[in-house]
C-alpha cells in the first residue's frame, strides 16, 4: 500500500521552506483554498497524471511527484573536487548554466557556493581532472574557461561557451577541446582518472572525430 510506503507528511531538501503533504492528483476537482489544479512536479517537470499520488506544500503550492521525494541529495559538500570552497545544495531547479559543463539541466540536483556565486551539477562536482580519450592522442585536462573566443567540440562539432568549463587538449601547439559531458561520455572516455598517471607516449595520429556520441 502507498501510504504504507511514503509518510503523509515530508520534509525535504528540494522544498525547505515548508513541509509537503501527500496528496492525490484529480484534474476534475480544483483544489478550493486556491482555485489551483496541479499539473507537473515543480523540480523534473513531469505530468502529474489524474490518480497519482505526490507530495504539495499547502502553503506555496510547491509539488514534488513521488520519484523525486525518493531522491534526498547531501546538504553541504565539504572539499568539493571541482571548487576550493564548500557547496550548499541549491534548494530550486538550476536554471542557469553550470560552471562544470556549460549545460543547463533542472533533472538533477545543482550545489553552490554563494560566497564565489559558483554553481555545478551534482554529477559535475567530482569531473576528473586529466583524461585520455579514444579520440585523440593526448590527454585532457578539465579547465574552468578557455582563452579563444570561439571554438567547436571535436566530439559533437558544436559550439563551446568559452565561458563554462570544457576540456582541451594537454599536447604543445593543439587546440584539441571537448564538452565536459561529450569528454566525459562512456563511448570516448574508459572511466580513468590520470592526474598521477605517468604520462604515456604520444600515438601517430589522431582518431577520427564522430559527429554523435551515442
Amino acid at each position: 500500500d502507498i501510504c504504507h510506503r511514503y509518510p503523509k507528511k515530508l520534509t525535504h531538501p528540494y522544498h525547505l521552506q515548508h513541509p509537503l503533504t501527500l496528496s492525490t492528483q484529480n484534474s476534475e476537482i480544483e483544489i478550493i483554498s486556491t482555485c489551483y489544479t496541479f499539473k507537473e512536479c515543480n523540480w523534473c517537470g513531469d505530468d502529474l497524471r489524474d490518480g497519482s499520488q505526490f507530495y504539495r506544500c499547502l502553503i506555496c503550492n510547491f509539488c514534488l511527484d513521488l520519484s523525486c521525494s525518493q531522491n534526498i541529495p547531501t546538504l553541504t559538500i565539504t572539499n568539493p573536487k571541482s571548487h576550493h570552497h564548500s557547496l550548499s545544495l541549491f534548494p530550486w531547479p538550476l536554471l542557469i548554466p553550470c560552471e562544470a559543463c556549460g549545460l543547463v539541466s533542472f533533472l538533477e540536483p545543482s550545489y553552490a557556493c554563494f560566497q564565489c556565486s559558483y554553481v555545478v551539477h551534482e554529477s559535475c562536482i567530482d569531473l576528473p581532472r586529466v583524461i585520455k580519450i579514444t579520440r585523440h592522442r593526448h590527454r585532457l585536462s578539465h579547465t574552468p574557461f578557455l582563452p579563444a573566443t570561439t571554438s567547436l567540440c571535436k566530439v559533437c562539432y558544436k559550439t563551446v561557451d568559452i565561458k563554462y568549463g570544457q576540456y582541451s587538449c594537454n599536447g604543445e601547439s593543439c587546440s584539441y577541446i571537448a564538452h565536459s559531458k561529450c569528454a566525459t561520455h562512456r563511448h570516448v572516455w574508459d572511466g580513468r582518472e590520470l592526474e598521477w598517471e605517468p604520462e604515456e607516449p604520444d600515438e601517430d595520429e589522431d582518431v577520427a572525430s564522430f559527429k554523435k556520441v551515442g
